[in-house]
């Protein structure tokens, strides 16, 4: 039987150990018959001594799928993992055994076709440069500055402003943190004393990897902004993408959210009868996002991934519903048994690290210091904190954008209107969100949220402003021309 000699080890083994396939739906409890682990015959790796944060984060992968944390963590063999074949647990752990069988198959993977991607086809129709500026709009590997005056560039060209504003102006207890996102994005430099300059590199997401960058961005009044970068991932990870793929009915679905402005409530996540992941910022603004439909399909893909309105109602489902711990440390190498996935999420946003009840650990802890955000207090056997209930703003974009825009590109090539993008409709009549909304058909009241992204996603698949547009529900310059609108 597999001996657990580290916390990675327990997080990350692909035979016997269930690790925390966190998304946002939460765990459900154990029920139904022992199932039997698998007998790892591989020989092991000779790994670190078990610390007290070790067994801390045992304790907290055990509880969510009904383990013994005593035994995973002190005696150093892997319980089983309890649950019928139809519950939660039992899907995951088929699904881990058929993964197990081919280690190398990749099983859903970010495509290299930029124009096939929701996230970067706006981008490639534009060609292989912007303008005569002569920045490119494919992968650039050369690091870039990561400054306030361009992230306000960066909200300024979608239109987000008035929302982020506005949502400050509501919220005192946020005090002028707004999170930025940037998926598909590197840190190069965090930030040090011989080296302040936080410095990014673009790059393209992974369902494997957390190729993605968190910002907290601290807009003072009196003092200058300050800045501080986190890795994480703004994507489902490959494990429960793959589950569909490998179960097949599987009710396991994963999405994925769109770039845009979103709304955050402070909030917990309950992941078992007895641990709570506190301080998850709950999404607050409701949303269409992407799913792929075929379980044979591997990859999302503009040609056969679909939006799905249903989470854009006024009370939807909770689908992409938490910033939380994204579990896996992918920091240093664990030998073979370092297994493919190092977040966990079926369309939630994750941040490295761990959090069991009130206690936040590594990179994610970092994060709710930089955020201002306590740890939570139990009060009448609920975790809360004075902040609870807060909304942030938070912007998600790429990390490619980021990059185009510090190298130059012209803003009147890079403005957009996409989902969250808004203005005072009484202040600014004849906005240019008010001019597409009008032209659309739907109500011009200058929010550019689920509605209006949808109607505009039909727009674009019948080709009724542009032919071969692509149904992302984005605004560009191009797509609004035969309309007479001006982005500005």
């Amino acid at each position: 039987m597999l001996k657990l000699t580290s916390r990675r080890t327990f997080l990350a083994s692909s035979a016997s150990v269930l690790a925390l396939a966190g998304g946002c739906s939460g765990a459900e409890e154990s029920s139904g018959p022992t199932i039997e682990t698998v007998e790892e015959t591989a020989p092991l790796t000779p790994m670190p001594e078990i610390t007290a944060d070790d067994i801390a984060d045992a304790e907290l992968m055990s509880a969510e799928f009904g383990l013994d944390p005593i035994n995973e963590a002190v005696v150093g063999s892997v319980a089983p993992i309890t649950g019928g074949e139809e519950s939660k647990a039992g899907k995951i752990r088929r699904a881990r055994q058929q993964l197990r069988t081919q280690p190398d198959k990749t099983w859903f993977y970010w495509s290299d076709d930029d124009a096939d991607s929701f996230d970067y086809s706006h981008l490639v129709a534009m060609g292989e440069t912007v303008g005569e500026s002569e920045v490119s709009t494919g992968l650039e590997t050369e690091p870039f500055d990561l400054t306030p005056e361009l992230l306000q560039t960066l909200v300024d060209a979608n239109y987000f402003e008035h929302s982020i504003a506005t949502t400050l102006s509501e919220n005192e207890k946020a005090n002028g943190r707004v999170i930025v996102a940037l998926r598909g994005a590197e840190i190069v430099n965090a930030g040090t004393e011989e080296d302040p300059t936080i410095r990014l590199r673009d790059r393209r997401p992974s369902h494997r990897e957390p190729h993605c960058v968190y910002t907290v961005w601290h807009r003072q009044v009196d003092a200058p902004d300050t800045l501080a970068v986190f890795e994480g991932a703004t994507v489902p990870s490959e494990l429960y993408l793959s589950i569909f793929q490998a179960l097949r009915a599987s009710n396991l679905k994963s999405s994925m959210m769109p770039q845009g402005f979103h709304l955050r409530r402070l909030d917990n996540m309950r992941l078992s009868a007895t641990n709570t992941h506190s301080n998850t910022l709950r999404q607050a603004s409701p949303c269409p996002v992407i799913r792929e439909p075929d379980p044979e399909r591997d990859a999302f893909s503009m040609g056969h991934s679909e939006w799905d309105p249903s989470s854009s109602d006024d009370s939807p489902r909770s689908v992409g519903a938490h910033i939380h711990a994204g579990y896996w440390d992918n920091r240093e190498g664990n030998s073979w048994r370092d297994w493919r996935w190092k977040f966990s999420s079926a369309g939630c946003q994750t941040i490295c690290g761990s959090v069991s009840n009130e206690t936040a650990r590594r990179d994610i802890s970092d994060f709710y210091t930089a955020m201002d955000i306590p740890e939570a207090e139990l009060v009448d056997e609920a975790f809360t904190s004075d902040k609870y209930g807060t909304i942030y703003p938070m912007v998600l974009l790429s990390g490619r954008e980021a990059r185009m825009h510090a190298e130059g590109a012209p803003m009147s090539a890079m403005r957009r209107i996409r989902f969250g993008s808004s203005i005072d409709a009484e202040a600014e009549p004849d906005h240019p969100i008010i001019q597409v909304q009008e032209a659309l058909g739907v109500t011009a009241d200058g929010q550019f949220g689920g509605g209006s992204m949808l109607k505009l996603i039909d727009v674009q698949r019948a080709g009724s402003w542009m032919i071969g547009s692509a149904a992302d529900g984005i605004v560009t310059p191009d797509l609004v021309a035969s309309q007479d609108i001006d982005l500005g």
